[in-house]
């Protein structure tokens, strides 16, 4: 199938394979941010596998580039495009992309404007349409139900969830399979549980990161198979231990009860040490990969020859990717990847195929330079199609000549340097320091300003809602009550508190206090937009660093994180070591 795609543009061939042909392994220079990296030979065949010309960028600022269209975890209030109706969606209005409900999008067919190609860039063609045909505001995949949700897996009776699956659960992203839950991060199968960052089958806990099979505990971090365990590390098939201190039962419920949990002044103080313990005491594995064979990355869980990768689940033959699940294969520079085959720097794609410099394709093929397209086919320099095919800038091609302006065009591209590189970052409809570039790849002002992503104010256009209460009547954080059982507590319940943090506004719901209660935790003073984010930051990111094993002083690749920077680190054998005689 490649191979046939590729024969329909042999000027473009040529071109291409004289740029390949000269094409040496060593160190590059990334053209926006300077970084240094070693373009190896496995990558160079990977070009020549797809038939494009090298990268200018560093891998990561590849994934900067395309995490930056990524939802990250923001909500803004926003407008349809079509009625004006107000809601709930990750397209900030300051960045120009206009937006409509999801059912409003698929009742609409906005191939009727298009352009022609008229002798200007591709970029610049494209661009005029990017800012007329408008995107679905949720994205979701299954409609949820009684849910506030985007990218929606099938949600049920959940409140501000991003790429999950849940039922009756607050405040989470990628959770699958949840249930009775809140603050849930990259984790499956929780139920009656809060505070989960990448933990798998977890039941009745708080606060637990790298962690398995584990139920009745709190302050977990990479255990096993424990139950009725306190502020516990690196322990498997463990029970009844209280601080990395192995208890009888009698001793252990006493510790218990005379931990206060639902009061922040005695709660913090634990969760600091709890930290602290992650960071210093604790032993990291060189990543957290199971069942990866001849795998290097982080976050890799049932794949194959997946090379430089970060958060894949059941993939193969992946390279330099990030986010790929339900057998992904054989995708390079790619994120948010969904059962999707043979494509090339490219995000956010489902079921599809042969997909190169795109966002948002979902069951298509053949696709290249095209924007939020479902159900196409042979596309090129297309925005918001839905079943359609020989389209080039929305507009209707015989077979025969959509192939030769797509090699004219290819053409062009090449010669003047923009084919061969991801559509510019202002196009995204998320505000870049609240994408997926900042939360799962650490990107920084610094990366928004080289990368020339739009940089509006997050309070702009309205994206904070409308000021239907004046700065004197909304409460602080400061004063929200220490203690869950305090009577005053429900009188917050509805009300507009300021978050002066992340300037955000956000209200307590009747639910959420609910569930506190029922957990018996204390209430937290923060907008759960930036506790979900601390969830992403306590979890290793998708940029990578040299470093050594802390026990033998072998190299490593390591996962950066943003709140254990100086945590211990061993390589595989002395992890396991370690964990065989100390667990």
């Amino acid at each position: 199938m490649l191979n046939q795609y590729m024969n329909k543009t042999p000027n473009y061939n040529a071109k291409v394979k004289a740029i390949l042909d000269a094409t040496q392994p060593g160190e590059r220079t990334c053209a926006l941010t300077g970084r240094k990296w070693d373009m190896s030979v496995e990558e160079i065949e990977r070009y020549k596998h797809f038939n494009v010309p090298p990268s200018k960028y560093h891998p990561l600022t590849r994934m900067h580039i395309l995490a930056g269209f990524f939802v990250g975890y923001q909500w803004w209030n926003n407008k349809s495009s079509e009625d004006g109706t107000p809601f709930l969606t990750p397209a900030h209005p300051g960045s120009g992309i206009k937006v409509v409900p999801d059912k409003q999008w698929f009742d609409h067919d906005y191939s009727s404007t298009s352009r022609d190609d008229d002798g200007r860039g591709v970029f610049e063609i494209m661009e005029e349409l990017v800012h007329e045909i408008p995107i679905t505001g949720q994205r979701n995949l299954v409609p949820p139900v009684n849910s506030i949700s985007t990218i929606s897996a099938g949600d049920e009776n959940s409140y501000f969830m991003n790429a999950s699956r849940a039922k009756n659960t607050l405040f989470g992203m990628n959770a699958l399979n949840v249930e009775n839950s809140a603050e849930i991060y990259q984790s499956f199968g929780v139920n009656n549980s809060y505070n989960v960052v990448h933990s798998d089958r977890i039941f009745n806990c708080r606060w637990v990161q790298e962690s398995r099979d584990c139920m009745n505990s709190m302050f977990l971090f990479d255990c096993r198979n424990c139950e009725d365990c306190f502020m516990a590390t690196n322990k498997r098939n463990a029970k009844f231990v209280f601080k990395n201190k192995q208890l009888s039962e009698s001793e252990y419920r006493v510790q218990m009860e005379r931990t206060a949990l639902t009061c922040r002044s005695s709660f913090e103080p634990l969760r600091d040490e709890f930290l602290q313990m992650v960071e210093r005491d604790a032993i990291w594995p060189e990543n957290f990969n199971e069942k990866a064979d001849g795998c290097t990355g982080e976050y890799l869980t049932d794949c194959t020859d997946c090379k430089e990768c970060y958060f894949h689940h059941n993939c193969r033959n992946q390279f330099q990717s990030s986010f790929s699940f339900d057998e992904s294969e054989g995708n390079m520079s790619c994120t948010g990847w969904f059962g999707a085959t043979n494509s090339y720097y490219s995000t956010t794609g489902s079921r599809s195929s042969n997909v190169k410099y795109c966002y948002t394709q979902i069951q298509c093929q053949n696709m290249e330079y095209s924007y939020h397209c479902y159900n196409c086919e042979d596309c090129f320099g297309c925005v918001g199609l839905n079943r359609k095919r020989f389209h080039i800038f929305n507009k209707e091609y015989s077979e025969e000549g959509y192939w030769r302006v797509v090699d004219e065009l290819k053409c062009r591209m090449l010669d003047d340097g923009t084919y061969g590189e991801f559509m510019p970052v202002s196009w995204s409809p998320t505000r870049f320091m609240d994408s997926g570039a900042t939360l799962f790849f650490l990107a920084e002002e610094k990366d928004a300003v080289s990368l020339a992503s739009s940089m509006y104010s997050a309070e702009s256009s309205g994206a904070c809602g409308e000021d239907r209460v004046s700065a004197d009547q909304l409460r602080k954080t400061e004063d929200i009550p220490d203690c869950l059982d305090n009577p005053a507590f429900d009188e917050w319940i509805g009300k507009p508190v300021f978050d002066e943090g992340v300037e955000r506004r956000f209200t307590f719901l009747p639910q959420e206090i609910k569930f506190y209660r029922a957990m018996k935790i204390a209430p937290p003073n923060q907008h759960f937009i930036a506790r979900v984010r601390n969830l992403g930051y306590r979890a290793n990111s998708g940029a990578f660093t040299e470093g050594s094993c802390d026990k033998c002083g072998k190299n490593l690749l390591i996962a950066k994180n943003k709140i254990f920077p100086n945590r211990r680190v061993y390589c595989r054998k002395d992890y396991l070591d370690f964990i065989e005689h100390t667990a």
